[in-house]
């Protein structure tokens, strides 16, 4: 659904708008050249080689199986069998790459509590963001376009708040800017898109001088549509057939695009791609191949010789299953001869073969991947193993390259999204955080990449994984029922969890605001440990000193109220019965005892 921009146009002067069409123009002609090479790909990939002229711009139809040949010469004009190698490598190396599911991570590296906060408000919101957007099922997208048209690119658009695959052919920047740093380097560049339908971009600015003829279908019109950015001047343009119909300034100095490469290009904006390398190959299979079916189509089923002057009624006789040919026997007579020869040499075939396997050869691809047959000769399980991690090994750069993808993404998304947007959506129990707290703290931030999950799919796994976890002393029970995934259990851990979701909310107060106050029903072992966890972690990243006052003010409460409701005993130095502070006890003493809950409901409870 496309949302209806509020904000004015900005306005734009008669010399600007030349400038503009200018360098429309000059971003045009730096590769417009590649427009042949797309459509020879493109068509590949669907049919063979051959379709309409811009197949790029026509949605695929049953069209597109045209014969692909001339075959005049030929007396049977039928279809011609195709073996598409091209298709077959490039859907086994997209069947790898979506196996790489992985997320933005993001880390405060230094900063204080507001740093964390960011990167946690960040966090939260990509792992919902790549689930609604289809993140990773799109991300094959991407990845086909590199292999068949030299990038693939992700969008970032910030005026829907969305992203979307870009094929290469649609974005154009400045090559000679490309070659100094690549996209960041680059300080204009524009999506460009053919037959782009009226109806999407007069509802995306209704207000908006598209001069269309009145007379026109906004249903069935098809124009150009241009979205350019000026990096240098910090504004954004959308122009319909070569009309500029709104301008808006933007905050951020990148242009919102990630590239994806087969073969990174060492010069230029264009490269090689898996289509170019198996495209020469492809076409010696396809003669061969029209050859072995017009042999097969030409050879009868069977040739039978029959002695002249037999007995036999030539009413009986047809050529429907062969050919028929009588001879002359001998004085001796003779007698039916049944002979099958071979529709073509036995070279062709073999050469077929050949070529097919050079082709998966030079493309990384096994047949074990391609064609779901297992090698000749391999038969232990080991050596399976070894022929997958060699064929990973094969594709590593494109792994690298697919993986930081996702990265990429969100590192643009924090820049380009508006800064007055909400992060989350409100929420009871959420702080309210706008994207421009996440770019005041960009700089004390990184964004890495890991895995979608650590955790096995498997449930019984998945379990074991959590033990074992839980027996190297890491306390996985406030969040068991989340990393379960067993609805059927959150009612058994529900109190757990709600009991450390309260005691983070109470530590998260008291850092910010400086509030010590918290229920009485508080588990207060379990804010004790989690206010130390908090005062290492604040204390190791350097952050604020009015914070770390804070929230010692909060561990001196809790360990005061801890003294109040148990009587010191003759255990350890230091502690009490209970394994809290005793009164001039060092303050980062550990504790090792359970947990005490202090149960007064009779008090009010602060902050509820």
């Amino acid at each position: 659904m496309v949302r209806e921009m509020i904000e004015p146009s900005e306005k734009w002067t008669p010399a600007e708008e030349k400038e503009l069409q200018e360098n429309i123009a000059k971003l045009w002609s730096y590769s417009s050249s590649r427009d042949a090479k797309y459509n020879r790909n493109y068509n590949r990939f669907f049919n063979n080689g051959h379709g309409p002229a811009d197949a790029r711009a026509t949605i695929w139809t049953a069209a597109y199986q045209s014969l692909g040949y001339n075959r005049a010469m030929f007396d049977d004009a039928s279809l011609q069998t195709k073996l598409n190698v091209i298709k077959s490598v490039v859907d086994t190396i997209l069947s790898k790459l979506s196996q790489a599911r992985v997320r933005p991570f993001f880390d405060a590296v230094q900063g204080d509590y507001a740093t964390i906060k960011a990167t946690r408000a960040a966090q939260k919101f990509f792992d919902a963001f790549f689930d609604a957007q289809k993140v990773y099922e799109r991300a094959p997208e991407v990845a086909r376009s590199a292999l068949l048209f030299d990038g693939g690119h992700w969008w970032v658009d910030e005026d829907q708040l969305c992203v979307e695959p870009v094929p290469h052919w649609e974005l154009f920047v400045d090559p000679y800017e490309a070659n100094n740093g690549g996209l960041r380097k680059c300080t204009y560049g524009m999506r460009w898109r053919k037959e782009y339908p009226f109806a999407l971009a007069k509802a995306q600015f209704p207000n908006a001088d598209f001069n269309v003829s009145s007379v026109a279908n906004p249903r069935t019109l098809r124009g150009e549509w241009i979205i350019y950015y000026d990096l240098l001047a910090h504004a954004k343009f959308y122009i319909y057939d070569k009309r500029i119909v709104y301008k808006k300034k933007i905050d951020y100095d990148r242009l919102p695009f990630t590239a994806m490469w087969w073969t990174a290009p060492i010069t230029g904006w264009s490269t090689t791609c898996l289509a170019d390398d198996l495209y020469t190959i492809q076409v010696q299979i396809d003669e061969i191949e029209m050859r072995i079916d017009q042999a097969m189509r030409q050879s009868p089923f069977n040739t039978v010789f029959t002695p002249a002057g037999s007995d036999g009624k030539p009413s009986m006789m047809t050529n429907e299953a062969g050919l028929i040919v009588e001879y002359m026997p001998g004085p001796e007579g003779g007698m039916p001869v049944v002979a099958t020869p071979a529709p073509i040499s036995p070279m062709f075939p073999q050469l077929l073969d050949n070529y097919i396997q050079k082709a998966y050869e030079f493309g990384g691809v096994s047949q074990l991947s391609a064609q779901s047959k297992k090698p000749a000769g391999i038969t232990s399980g080991v050596a399976l193993q070894t022929l997958e991690d060699v064929e990973s090994e094969r594709h590593n750069v494109t792994v690298q390259a697919y993986i930081h993808g996702f990265v990429d993404l969100a590192e643009i998304a924090c820049e380009v999204f508006p800064k007055n947007a909400d992060i989350l959506p409100p929420a009871m129990g959420r702080a309210s955080m706008k994207w421009g707290d996440v770019k005041k703290q960009k700089d004390l931030m990184r964004i890495q990449f890991s895995a979608g999950s650590s955790l096995s799919k498997d449930p019984a796994t998945k379990l074991d994984q959590i033990q074992k976890l839980q027996a190297f002393g890491i306390n996985l029970q406030p969040i068991l029922p989340q990393l379960l995934e067993m609805p059927d259990l959150d009612t058994a851990y529900s109190a757990t969890t709600a009991s450390y979701d309260y005691v983070q909310s109470v530590i998260e107060r008291a850092i910010e605001k400086g509030e010590t106050d918290f229920a009485p029903i508080t588990d207060m072992q379990m804010l004790f440990t989690e206010s130390i966890r908090w005062f290492l972690r604040l204390s190791a990243d350097e952050s604020n000193k009015e914070y770390l006052a804070n929230l010692k003010k909060l561990i001196e409460k809790v360990s005061a109220e801890q003294d109040e409701a148990t009587a010191p005993s003759a255990g350890e130095a230091g502690f009490n019965e209970a394994g809290a502070l005793a009164k001039g006890a060092p303050l980062m003493a550990g504790t090792t005892a359970q947990p005490n809950v202090r149960m007064n409901i009779t008090e009010p409870v602060p902050g509820a």
